[in-house]
């Protein structure tokens, strides 16, 4: 079976057809299963796809989280308890057509407590998904799951940042074995950074807010490594677009494509946009902290852009909509 784009080998660099953007008769009438969708990626998508008509399943384990959803009648909740017989009567349930897999745990430390929440989210939890989907589904189950560009380290094909690049990488090899063992098919879609309102993982520009009401100056790293920050209504419009590809009739086997802006900035260039956008200047006091090992100083570019999908919204314009 020819495998386009194959996850285990290199990416090719010939020019791809653009697919069709996502439409509502594309989507109305589907059935999506969501790993992470009380995540800030995964609520919006959740929130996108019940627009477009889409019957959507929750798989979780925030309580909280899953109760927002449930009040704004965006999905059904699956509960997860930790077992796959859990995941199974889930996708039983659901006989979903796709499964958008976005369900994830990242740390900076490496504690005892940060890896198992690595290990169990990253990789026993996808396992677990990945024989469910296998079971309930044989030969015809499709999957898409959400990379990071910290699989590149100095823009090598697979060089982990990370543990946590490490873990994300260990789900990738479990998934190709079930395209290339058991037939199933598989879009994997890399990111680097997303922001967008309501975002409260604490990341980037939660540290220049900070910045900005800071009687002492913050600090942070030299400012000099490259970033690629997509608005979040980017990154869902890409979802939609790899998850059209993936449940067309002509894809086969795995494929891996990248969201870029193609407009990398450095992060002391990121803040100073996010202070013109705000008018008010950062109170960052930049080389006070050395980077972190392994930082990247550049932006990975080894895996294709998604065909068919570009960004609508520059830094600027994204900083301006929140």
């Amino acid at each position: 079976m020819k495998t386009e784009n194959p996850i285990s080998s290199e990416t090719s660099t010939q020019p791809q057809p653009a697919a069709a953007a996502p439409s509502n008769a594309h989507w109305r009438g589907r059935s999506v299963l969501i790993t992470g969708a009380t995540g800030f990626i995964g609520r919006n998508l959740a929130q996108i796809l019940t627009r477009e008509g889409v019957a959507v399943h929750a798989l979780t384990r925030n309580a909280a989280g899953a109760q927002q959803l449930l009040a704004g009648g965006q999905c059904t909740l699956h509960p997860y308890d930790g077992s796959l017989g859990c995941i199974i009567a889930a996708v039983t349930q659901a006989q979903p057509d796709l499964v958008i897999h976005l369900a994830t745990s990242y740390h900076v430390s490496h504690d005892a407590q940060a890896l198992e929440d690595m290990l169990e989210a990253n990789i026993a939890f996808g396992a677990r998904l990945l024989q469910a989907i296998d079971q309930v589904q044989p030969a015809t189950g499709r999957l898409l799951s959400a990379s990071t560009s910290f699989q590149h380290f100095e823009n090598q094909a697979y060089s982990p940042v990370s543990f946590y690049a490490a873990t994300k990488q260990a789900f990738d090899d479990l998934a190709l074995y079930f395209c290339q063992a058991r037939d199933m098919r598989w879009l994997k879609l890399e990111l680097s950074d997303t922001y967008g309102p309501d975002d409260h993982r604490g990341k980037l520009f939660s540290l220049f807010e900070k910045a900005a009401n800071a009687a002492t100056p913050v600090p942070m790293s030299p400012g000099e490594q490259m970033l690629d920050l997509l608005h979040v209504d980017d990154v869902v419009e890409g979802f939609l677009t790899a998850g059209q590809r993936v449940l067309g009739e002509s894809f086969v086997r795995s494929q891996a494509w990248a969201l870029r802006s193609g407009h990398p900035l450095s992060l002391r260039q990121v803040a100073a946009v996010y202070a013109d956008a705000r008018g008010q200047s950062l109170n960052i006091d930049w080389g006070a902290q050395p980077y972190r090992p392994r930082t990247p100083m550049t932006v990975p570019d080894c895996t294709p852009v998604l065909p068919g999908w570009k960004p609508q919204y520059t830094l600027q314009e994204g900083i301006a909509k929140m």
